[in-house]
């Protein structure tokens, strides 16, 4: 008798403090474990509040199912459920088939979205991997960008500077005749007279079109005034 009612203060106990709670992710297994005293050879099952016969998922001495999967390993029995959805969170049970009253844990299950920081495919160092790689992409292209765009202007500012000398050289070109004129007819002495220059710059059009007909002659044209 005495016997009896230690037994009765611990199964009312396991009723009362034995609640897990576990959280599961969506799509992804989840395995609830339960553990009995003195159920070695009983019978266990696994089902859903309120647990009458109707809401009893498996059994240990059942059939396994592809959704729910139970393992007996004497007291302690585990039970597997696959492909979490958001339907499957609530209040379950533990149960333990036992003479008169069976015993029971409470299991409260929560189903939660998969996000990064759970997802075991993708880690956090992954990601700053991924996010380097980007970046170092972007550098890049940046580089190439810029460098076209230096080439690009280095190639204009000779095109320019090819013009500025041509001009140039025209210009020391009138400069040289005019330091030459005509021989005095009353001495007879070679004499350096000024005289007014008219020079014009010719620019050559660089349209890539226009490459097929022939640059235009430079014409300089003189002139020189003759003291009286």
């Amino acid at each position: 008798m005495r016997r009896n009612l230690v037994f009765a203060v611990v199964l009312i106990f396991q009723v009362v403090f034995q609640t897990e709670a576990i959280t599961g992710i969506e799509g992804n297994p989840v395995t609830i474990t339960c553990s009995h005293s003195y159920a070695d050879t009983n019978i266990k099952y696994f089902c859903r509040d309120p647990c009458d016969n109707a809401d009893v998922l498996i059994k240990s001495n059942g059939q396994q199912t592809e959704k729910y999967r139970i393992e007996d390993k004497g007291n302690t029995f585990y039970v597997t459920i696959s492909n979490l959805e958001k339907k499957d969170a609530g209040i379950y049970w533990c149960g333990i088939e036992r003479v008169g009253a069976d015993t029971y844990n409470k299991v409260i299950l929560t189903v939660e979205k998969e996000s990064l920081e759970n997802n075991p495919g993708v880690s956090p160092s992954k990601t700053i991997m991924y996010v380097e790689i980007c970046l170092a992409v972007a550098v890049v292209v940046l580089a190439t960008v810029l460098l076209f765009f230096y080439r690009y202007r280095k190639r204009n500012g000779q095109e320019n500077n090819g013009t500025e000398y041509a001009t140039h050289f025209m210009m020391k070109k009138a400069q040289h005749a005019n330091t030459t004129s005509p021989v005095s007819e009353e001495g007879g002495d070679s004499k350096t007279q000024s005289s007014d220059v008219c020079y014009s710059t010719v620019s050559f059009n660089k349209n890539p079109t226009c490459s097929s007909l022939p640059p235009p002659t430079e014409s300089t044209t003189y002139s020189s005034v003759k003291p009286k």
